[in-house]
């Protein structure tokens, strides 16, 4: 959610097709602030974003190994045998 910013809650904020506070009959600490999207728009304006950032390469490709020295990873290689080697590795789920 903080990350570039907060600017999940920026792009929702210019992409939200609908805006709710639920538990409005309760007390403050269970309110909350639902937002349903425009997905297509949702998804190019993060693109968007994330292109435009500066010093943040985007590199794609599925990962088969990490590249491990002295007890340290230093890298990934990917499934066509291409080496991105970094100072730091994060590993997450997606698509």
């Amino acid at each position: 959610i903080y990350a570039l910013g907060g600017q999940m809650a920026k792009t929702i904020d210019k992409t939200h097709i609908q805006m709710r506070m639920l538990n409005t009959g309760k007390g403050p600490a269970v309110r909350a602030l639902r937002a349903q999207a425009d997905k297509v728009l949702y998804q190019q304006e993060m693109k968007r974003v994330i292109e435009d950032e500066e010093n943040l390469h985007i590199m794609q490709g599925m990962v088969d190994e990490l590249i491990i020295e002295d007890n340290e990873v230093k890298g990934v290689r990917t499934n066509i045998g291409t080496e991105y080697l970094s100072k730091a590795v994060i590993i997450t789920t997606g698509t």
